[in-house]
């Protein structure tokens, strides 16, 4: 009886051991009012004792929730070691939305500590998570992101493509504040474009938004853009109505020295040269890296050309250009990413200033060459990049896709079996290629030939009727004739449209869908939305049936 007494015991003791700690109840309330009310929940968090912390779930979901509430309060943090423990537990974990927050706080850490190349690794990998988080506030976040790092590496086509996707997704959550920032991000992707009327008319719009919400930064920030943009393309006149909304209602220790920049611009062009002077010695001495340096270089230069002073504006312009090639030079270095998201580093944009025409002709060829020889060196490491990646992409998608057309587990679903049985001689040539690809050992140009064969197969996919036609009949056959329906209700969708929801309706996964359609697997995330969005909204009887299939 007594030996049972202590195994008893024994047994009690090994489950309490298990249990969580008395601060598990507080890290679930702190997950709720953390987006709402960040400053008191790091102010919690951080009274929390970490040795009092049990069990490896617990002290990673402290890790996961401190490293959210530091972001949230804009502490910048370049400690890898709190996030690295929320990544670690969360990797094989089947909770895809900790999963998926504790790649994006990873990837924000990366990014504090400058290693841009694996932060878009990290990101890329939270991207693959977005169907199952379902998410579109997080979606927002993860795109906002993506736009920032494209912005320093100068691929300004896919910063633009990512703040607008994001744009889109803050749209859907009913997020107003964040969905202003995300329109003042597409005016400065499209002034990076040197689209300059587009980018004023998304800061206006911005403006508009910042107004309406109070947001005063907001609202700051849209105003120097204006003034900024106002400058470059000369229109000095609407420049000074918004240098006077500006100055008079904005403290100047708050301007960026860009803003200072063109304030001293549009002084000079004023023939108020005391103050052009007094705000281009402000704008250097707030200068913060080499970016800044490179833009008030130009700008100094071209308020003293207005100014008349030919010497001084030629020395900065030289000076710019040094800077600009050091800088040009380092970007170069940057290795080339190659993550699901075909990523590369692009091109640098360049803004260079013109002088006279009759100033130093030799100077100006020199430039010419040097920009010429840049450009030459970053469109072959670009071809070449994107040639493998292009390969690489294809040959996992294609093994990706027929792991999920062909598994055991699927075959006893009737309507996979019918799927399986309509792809099956299409992909009885392409695996026999593939494999022959990943065993051949003979030349990169052999490879290639086995690529070409592969992607000409694929786009047969992608273009015969024949197979899209069958597979929209065996869904209706099996899914309650859902695809007639949904043709008959929303006879407004285009047939990419339809085609994608077909996709979706047979259960086939975005990589498998961006397989047959060729559209990238964030495209695809973001379109479905915006259908399910569409029919949510309309007034077919047949909405709920439509999109209960969709699910």
């Amino acid at each position: 009886m007594k030996r049972f007494a202590i195994f008893i015991l024994a047994i009690l003791g090994l489950v309490s051991c298990n249990q969580h700690s008395e601060h598990w109840k507080t890290l679930n309330e702190m997950e709720t009012i953390i987006s709402e009310r960040p400053d008191s929940a790091l102010t919690v968090l951080r009274s929390i004792d970490r040795d009092e912390l049990s069990g490896d779930e617990e002290r990673a979901r402290y890790a996961l929730l401190l490293s959210m509430a530091l972001d949230k309060n804009y502490i910048d943090v370049t400690n890898i070691s709190l996030v690295s423990e929320a990544k670690e537990y969360y990797a094989d974990s089947d909770n895809a939305r900790y999963k998926f927050l504790s790649l994006y706080y990873y990837g924000r850490v990366l990014f504090n500590r400058g290693e841009y190349t694996d932060a878009i690794v990290t990101y890329t990998q939270a991207e693959s998570l977005l169907e199952e988080v379902d998410d579109d506030y997080l979606a927002g976040l993860l795109y906002t992101q993506f736009g920032e790092l494209y912005r320093i590496f100068y691929d300004y086509n896919r910063c633009l493509a990512s703040f607008e996707a994001a744009c889109d997704h803050y749209s859907l959550a009913g997020l107003e504040y964040h969905r202003a920032h995300a329109l003042h991000d597409i005016g400065m992707a499209y002034g990076n474009l040197d689209e300059f009327e587009k980018a004023i008319s998304y800061f206006n719009i911005a403006l508009e938004q910042a107004v309406e919400l109070e947001d005063v930064d907001l609202e700051m920030i849209c105003y120097q853009n204006l003034v900024m943009l106002y400058d470059i393309i000369y229109e000095y006149e609407k420049c000074g109505e918004v240098v006077d909304v500006l100055t008079h209602k904005f403290d100047e220790e708050l301007y960026s020295p860009k803003c200072l920049g063109s304030l001293a611009s549009y002084y000079a062009q004023s023939n108020d040269d005391r103050r052009a002077e007094e705000y281009l010695q402000r704008a250097w001495e707030r200068t913060a890296n080499v970016g800044d340096s490179i833009d008030m270089s130009f700008k100094t230069a071209n308020t003293m050309k207005l100014m008349g002073r030919n010497d001084e504006s030629m020395h900065y312009f030289e000076r710019g250009i040094q800077l600009q090639n050091r800088e040009l030079h380092r970007a170069l270095q940057q290795p080339v990413v190659s993550a699901q998201k075909d990523y590369f580093q692009d091109q640098a944009e360049f803004n260079a200033y013109r002088l006279e025409k009759n100033r130093q002709i030799y100077i100006t060829i020199s430039i010419i060459i040097v920009l010429i020889m840049v450009v030459v060196a970053m469109y072959i490491r670009y071809k070449i990049a994107a040639k493998n990646s292009e390969i690489n992409r294809y040959m996992e998608a294609m093994q990706d896709l027929e792991q999920s057309l062909f598994t055991k587990d699927m075959a006893a679903d009737n309507m996979t079996e019918q799927i399986n049985h309509l792809f099956e001689s299409q992909f009885s040539l392409i695996d026999k290629l593939s494999n022959t690809y990943y065993e051949t050992h003979g030349t990169k140009r052999d490879k290639e030939a086995i690529y070409t064969q592969v992607r000409s197969e694929i786009e047969k996919l992608q273009t015969n009727k024949r197979y899209i036609q069958q597979l929209e009949d065996i869904v209706n056959k099996h899914k309650g004739d859902v695809m007639r329906v949904l043709r008959e209700s929303m006879p407004e969708f285009s047939e990419m449209d339809y085609r994608l929801l077909c996709f979706l309706y047979a259960g086939f996964s975005a990589k498998a869908i961006s397989v047959f359609t060729g559209d990238s697997i964030g495209n695809i995330y973001m379109r479905k939305s915006r259908l399910k969005a569409k029919i949510s909204q309309s007034n077919t009887e047949n909405r709920d049936v439509i999109l209960h299939h969709l699910q």
